[in-house]
């Protein structure tokens, strides 16, 4: 199964001047259908080409021509980031060469606006944000923990979202949509697999649990906490859902995340999507609810990382990727190295 959220997303900004586009010329690419060496990085959104918005931003190993085509992952670095006092940590995808201590931030579509409270993701009905925004780190983490304070609107149609997501598809995510100020939904994905996904009241195994009187539309400290052994999402104060690793043993591996991810802020227009994506999130967005400029906001005011490397890991400036496969996860092996994390 298909990462549904991160797919819709990548393809619903596809006409936004800053996401890592697809060239007529370039071809598709996957585990199946590799990339040439004229071409040798698979993007995210899964075209062949070259330069940062293939081979930097979520590169795909599996699609490239060779694991090593696409650019080291710089390692987690633990920071505070604030957005406050109209401050801009963030620097555009497109003019990005993949050096960290460039900023802390890639602005990878979409548009946003700083302000004295915190930056502004905008989605609109057209325009450069017409599919929606999307910041990520540019540093990976390989476990540890994220805290965004942010708020929302609330409106049929429009996702919200924090997201760890790494290049060989596992996915950790915190989402509000609808038009109910009370949304929160819970997700993960292991190699492009969903394993799991909640939302409070909706009778299934694990379901989220959230605290009297929450609404989204307020500011909040949304958390994703991530170890070796668990997956734990939490609200303010508030654990809502625990995942165990233990209870994820299929076909003879462990199906959890378990690839250094990118932390990203988005918000996207669901209606673009498939039918059952754009029903999920409840349908057309009411545009004459939009504010004077026309959008609808995710409000970020600060985000917090914290790493927790595993202690196997040896020194190097970035994470990367080994052709050996890790017997516990499926996946490829992460090491550390010195190879460089610029194109």
């Amino acid at each position: 199964m298909v990462s549904l959220r991160a797919l819709t997303f990548a393809l619903a900004l596809a006409s936004s001047a800053l996401v890592a586009a697809k060239p007529t010329a370039d071809g598709q690419c996957d585990s199946d259908n590799m990339c040439d060496k004229s071409s040798p990085c698979c993007s995210s959104a899964g075209y062949c080409g070259k330069g940062s918005g293939y081979c930097l931003a979520g590169c795909n190993p599996y699609g490239s021509f060779a694991f090593n085509s696409c650019a080291a992952m710089p390692r987690c670095k633990s920071q505070h980031i604030s957005f406050k006092n109209s401050a801009t940590p963030w620097v555009a995808l497109d003019s990005y060469n993949g050096n960290p201590a460039t900023a802390p931030l890639t602005l990878d579509s979409g548009t946003l606006h700083a302000g004295a409270a915190g930056a502004r993701l905008r989605v609109t009905k057209n325009g450069d944000a017409a599919g929606g925004t999307m910041l990520s780190t540019t540093r990976y983490m390989y476990y540890g923990s994220v805290t965004a304070r942010m708020r929302h609107d609330a409106q049929n149609g429009i996702v919200n979202a924090l997201t760890l997501m790494s290049p060989t598809g596992d996915e950790v995510d915190i989402e509000m949509t609808t038009s109910s100020p009370q949304s929160y939904q819970t997700t993960w994905f292991w190699n492009v697999v969903e394993e799991g996904w909640t939302w409070p009241g909706n009778g299934m195994q694990t379901p989220a649990y959230l605290p009297a009187g929450f609404d989204g539309r307020d500011w909040h400290d949304y958390t994703i906490q991530w170890t070796p052994t668990s997956l734990t999402w939490k609200l303010d104060d508030s654990v809502i859902r625990v995942a165990q690793r233990s209870n994820s043993f299929k076909n003879g591996v462990y199906q959890y995340p378990a690839t250094p991810s990118r932390v990203q802020i988005s918000i996207w227009n669901a209606a673009l999507a498939a039918p059952s994506t754009k029903a999920w999130a409840g349908g057309d967005p009411d545009w004459s609810q939009a504010n004077k400029a026309g959008a609808f906001n995710i409000h970020i005011a600060s985000l917090n990382i914290t790493c927790a490397d595993p202690s196997s890991l040896s020194n190097g400036q970035a994470y990367d990727f080994s052709t050996a496969i890790d017997s516990q996860s499926g996946e490829p092996k992460v090491i550390t190295t010195n190879r460089k994390t610029t194109v």
